[in-house]
């Protein structure tokens, strides 16, 4: 393969000079440590690259030393992020590109394609040859990316999004998840750190993650690259950065030398600086130009966009606010909004008809694409500005001018004294402006930086508390939370989460079981799109606000740890008298409340003096279903929640049975059902009423959900199943390079991980009465909790291996014990009792739990944290996509 060829194929661009060199490195299985490259010289071009040296070290030699996963990061959740885009534009071009018009470019692309699809187990099964999962829209959390961990994959998230799931603690995943996100970023993984001298702790933390796996066997290699634009990141063995050869290349030096003119406005203290930077942005509203406003709080941007709209209510210019505080749905619809997608860089687009402007907050600042005719902005710290200037004139093709405006608060601000002291040391034109071009911005001090928050070490010990993943949060308070390791002790944290969902009216009530409510947030999980976070100081306030406003006090809420799992439920009057008097606690939790509380603005920000808001679960996501049955001796029938769908799309399902309704719609959508609840009336007798909430979801997720003990559709027999997840299993650990000992030992641990489901009662509850041909998936309707009564197959599953011979003499017979044990997050250390094999003596069933944690130990020891974790996200995934229905070969879907 020709890498110029290839490259502007599958980008549309020809590489610069030092992309060239960056695959020059990774083509021989190394990467940068560290990329210092200022804003606008294509950074994220580092996506293309990885792909293309990964195909390329599939064709030449076939074997794979280059990390399978590019895990790009980014410090907050931006609207429109370069990664993200570049990596969807991308993957479509190679779903079909025998269909690109231009010969030349389709071989190109068809060659790529091949060479990425030979890598994966899946093959061209996946359609795509990389699967994708990214911050926003239907991609985000979209599971692809743990498919098949042999698969290339691209994921682009938060540093709290990774962060989290690095060590252990995945905000919002349950037990099962935990290790599972654990394992495949901690291994057969490169980290890009955007940005990275935003979030010293976070490189510092990657830095402690690779340390920390040094001496243990290594499979699969990890890697980091920190990226910066500024020059606080110090060089490491294998730098990038700008070069000669760089700096002569048209486009880049364009780019280096735009045209950047900063005006300085300094306030005395009369003068209110949120009225100062309006003023200066109403001048431009009849310039038909686009002008980004940059101040530091979402309070302040809501501020200046409605000054703003009153000074320039006679050009109806529109205006659009982006803070870190917004829902993320509400996010994802501004993302594709007219005026705000005219924000980003495009050398082609045309200036609009009247003036737009866009009022943002540091949100809008690192790895956001946007590029403003002008822009406006509050001092802050210069690693800070750097990011904003590069908001402006980023292709080089205007002449922009920046005003910034300075408060006179800020007279004795050593740290803003530094910052001011190095603008005004830059070169000044004739017009008493300073150039803040990326070729004029040099020489940075470090000083004028905001300053590092304090970082803490990263010790064993911790690591050992986090990975003991089958203990709840709740179960152990002293186990701390990651984020002080993510961020470092600053004051914004912690931080919580609002969602509004209308099925937490009937969640909340206490005649539901507790076990119910929270399988359904396991399997039906929180969506990043439906999240709202902020500051839980801000949240605590805001929430005793709303349960005085409208009767709200009696209405239901519920409170998730950051584990995903219940803490509490009741009445949100309720909620805030215990969290005052410290019975729960609000940090890096969720909270869950109806939209008839209101709460929601229409931009979406909370605001308790709304009256209104919306329930958003299955927006944009078909495959997702909750619909309410209510049946008695007339019939059944199901009704989809109102507030997720048109009356065009309503569905209505109606039956003589329940089973019936559930079996009608999961073969009339597709979807797998996965959890029924009921909430209220009773059985179906002739004067009463009884109702369930019904959830349906894709087929991937109820796969890879611990909480789903069958999949309603395709049968498949114990012996079909467990036969062909020992054969995936087998194929996925020869191609991410285990040595044939160990492939044989995860074959025999996938040809086992389910025959404890041979027992009586779990083929009872899955609906099978004939127990001559046990099965390992059902169409069963429903799982009958009542017949299992809390009995974990995958426990006997180890009674049965136990039984094996054979098994005693293999040199991985701890290893493939384990896997057996862990497949679905238990064994992390520990089984609780009502989990052990009914078949089998208490006291046997006590010895066999406790040589379970001591296994784990043992095997931590020996493997390190994340090689473990890893070696059981083979077994998972494999588990999962076999009973998706998958047959090795087949196209997946």
């Amino acid at each position: 393969m020709i890498f110029s060829e290839t490259f502007e194929a599958l980008t549309g661009k020809i590489p610069f000079p030092w992309q060239t060199r960056v695959f020059s490195l990774l083509a021989k299985g190394k990467v940068p440590g560290t990329v210092s490259l200022p804003t606008g010289t294509g950074k994220t071009a580092l996506i293309p690259i990885w792909l293309i040296a990964l195909a390329c070290q599939a064709q030449n030699s076939g074997t794979i030393n280059l990390p399978r996963r590019l895990v790009w990061v980014v410090n907050r959740r931006v609207v429109v992020d370069q990664a993200t885009d570049e990596a969807v534009s991308m993957i479509e071009q190679l779903v079909s590109p025998e269909s690109e018009k231009d010969e030349r470019k389709g071989k190109l692309l068809l060659e790529l394609k091949k060479n990425l699809s030979a890598i994966s187990s899946l093959g061209t099964a996946g359609k795509a040859p990389v699967a994708i999962s990214t911050l926003r829209g239907q991609m985000a959390d979209n599971r692809e990316w743990m498919l098949d961990p042999s698969r290339p994959a691209i994921v682009v998230g938060t540093v709290d999004m990774i962060g989290s799931r690095l060590l252990f603690s995945g905000y919002g995943d349950g037990r099962s998840r935990r290790p599972f996100h654990a394992g495949l970023l901690g291994q057969d993984a490169w980290i890009v750190l955007d940005e990275a001298h935003l979030t010293p702790p976070f490189g510092e933390l990657l830095r402690s993650i690779r340390d920390a796996q040094q001496g243990y066997p290594r499979f699969a290699p990890f890697k980091i690259s920190l990226l910066s634009a500024t020059q606080r990141v110090s060089e490491d063995s294998e730098h990038i950065s700008i070069e000669p050869e760089d700096e002569i290349n048209p486009i880049i030096g364009m780019r280096l030398a735009a045209k950047k003119h900063l005006r300085i406005h300094q306030l005395n203290e009369k003068d209110n600086e949120a009225k100062k930077i309006v003023e200066l942005a109403a001048v431009h509203s009849e310039a038909k130009m686009r002008v980004i406003i940059y101040v530091q709080s979402p309070k302040t941007a809501t501020e200046v966009s409605k000054q703003l709209e009153k000074l320039t209510s006679k050009s109806r210019c529109p205006i659009r606010v982006l803070t870190g505080t917004l829902r993320g749905f509400e996010r994802d619809v501004l993302a594709v909004d007219p005026v705000f997608s005219g924000f980003r860089s495009d050398p082609l687009r045309q200036p609009p008809d009247v003036t737009h402007y866009l009022v943002s907050t540091s949100a809008g600042e690192v790895g956001a694409d946007l590029d403003a005719d002008h822009l406006i902005c509050d001092l802050t710290p210069l690693d800070s500005l750097i990011q904003r200037f590069g908001r402006v004139n980023r292709l080089g093709l205007g002449d922009a001018i920046v005003d910034l405006v300075i408060s006179a608060k800020l007279v004795n601000d050593g740290q803003k004294n530094k910052v001011l002291d190095y603008l005004q040391s830059l070169h000044q034109d004739e017009q008493g402006c300073y150039s803040v071009n990326p070729n004029a911005l040099i020489n940075q001090p470090l000083a004028a930086f905001s300053s590092a928050p304090l970082t803490i070490p990263l010790a064993a010990h911790w690591l050992d508390m986090w990975s003991l993943t089958s203990i709840r949060d709740a179960d152990w308070p002293e186990r701390p939370e990651v984020a002080p390791w993510l961020h470092g002790m600053i004051s914004d944290l912690p931080e919580t989460w609002i969602v509004w969902r209308t099925d937490i009216e009937w969640l909340a009530k206490s005649d539901v079981k507790e076990i119910d409510c929270e399988r359904v947030f396991e399997i039906y999980g929180i969506q990043p799109h439906e999240q709202l976070k902020e500051p839980t100081c801000s949240i605590r306030e805001k929430l005793n606000k709303l349960s005085l406003s409208r009767n709200n006090a009696n209405q239901s809420a519920i409170l998730l740890g950051s584990d995903g799992s219940l803490v509490w439920r009741g009445t949100l009057g309720e909620l805030v008298d215990i969290e005052k008097n410290g019975t729960v606690s609000l940090n890096f939790a969720t909270v869950l409340i109806p939209p008839y509380m209101g709460g929601l603005s229409k931009e979406g920000f909370f605001d308790p003096g709304e009256p209104s808001a919306s329930d958003v679960a299955d927006q944009r996501f078909p495959s997702r279903q909750r619909l309410l049955a209510q049946g008695n001796v007339n019939g059944w029938k199901a009704d989809r929640f109102p507030v997720t769908c048109s009356n065009e799309d309503a569905a209505r399902y109606e039956s003589d049975s329940l089973p019936i309704v559930i079996l009608n719609i999961a073969n009339n959508t597709g979807m797998k059902f996965v959890a029924s609840v009921q909430v209220g009336g009773h059985d179906e007798t002739e004067n009463g009423t009884a109702r369930y909430l019904l959830y349906f979801t894709d087929p991937l997720s109820a796969a890879q959900s611990s909480a789903v003990s069958f999949i309603s559709g395709e049968k498949q027999t114990l012996i079909e199943h467990t036969n062909r997840v020992g054969m995936l299993i087998a194929d996925i650990a020869h191609r991410t390079n285990l040595t044939e000992d160990y492939s044989s030992a995860m074959k025999i641990a996938g040809s086992h991980h389910d025959t404890g489901k041979n027992r009586r009662c779990w083929q009872l509850a899955i609906g099978n009465p004939d127990l001559t041909q046990p099965l390992a998936k059902s169409n069963h309707a429903r799982f009958s909790h009542l017949f299992s009564s809390g009995y974990r197959h995958e426990f006997g599953s180890l009674i049965e291996t136990l039984k094996m011979a054979d098994i005693d003499d293999n040199p991985h017979r701890d290893l493939i014990l384990h896997l057996i044990a862990s497949h679905h997050g238990h064994a992390r250390p520990h089984f609780k009792e009502n989990g052990f094999d009914k078949d089998t003596s208490l006291t046997t069933c006590r010895a066999v739990a406790l040589e379970v944690s001591q296994r784990f130990g043992l095997l931590q020891a020996r493997y390190g944290w994340w090689t473990l974790a890893w070696l059981e996200a083979l077994l998972k995934a494999s588990d999962a996509l076999i009973s998706t229905g998958y047959n090795q070969g087949d196209t997946y879907e």
